[in-house]
């Protein structure tokens, strides 16, 4: 017996919301939510460029929009715009997929949130930020949790 198996219990006689564990389930809310402002926040990106040239011409002193401006091109846009809206629809349609199939995309979480730990490891170590150290703290967890909680939930409940 594993130092793990001693930490979590062989039965899993817990709650279940939907029949799903409870970790589960706010894990697929926490990718819904976040995959859904990525979704949204990609869809105001592609077509902001075309707006923001508009309020230049009706504004030219707006530093704001100026710096963007500066920063950012129109094909820039559609690629960035289009960066998220995928990023934010594989999120939910990973969510979809661990609330549905728990067991059958499992693996695919595990890949999914081991290249964005690795890619948020990179980033952290070319320049330190709170925020995105906790957002990978957080994903790490969710990839423990997949990789030695969840099979322990399947084993014991029969869930797909």
């Amino acid at each position: 017996m594993s130092v793990i198996d001693k930490l979590i219990p062989v039965r899993d006689k817990g709650p279940h919301i939907l029949g799903r564990p409870p970790g589960l389930i706010a894990i697929i809310v926490y990718k819904t939510v976040w995959g859904s402002m990525e979704a949204i926040t990609g869809v105001l990106i592609f077509f902001s460029y075309k707006l923001l040239a508009a309020e230049l011409i009706e504004d030219p002193q707006d530093r704001l929009v100026n710096w963007v401006l500066d920063h950012l091109t129109y094909r820039g846009s559609l690629k960035l715009g289009a960066l998220f809206i995928i990023l934010g629809a594989i999120k939910i349609a990973l969510a979809a997929g661990l609330f549905y199939h728990a067991k059958m995309t499992r693996k695919l979480a595990i890949a999914f949130f081991a290249g964005v730990a690795i890619f948020g490891l990179l980033r952290l170590s070319v320049k330190f930020n709170a925020a995105e150290a906790a957002v990978l703290g957080i994903d790490i967890f969710i990839l423990y949790y997949f990789w030695v909680v969840l099979p322990k939930h399947f084993r014991d409940t029969g869930m797909d």
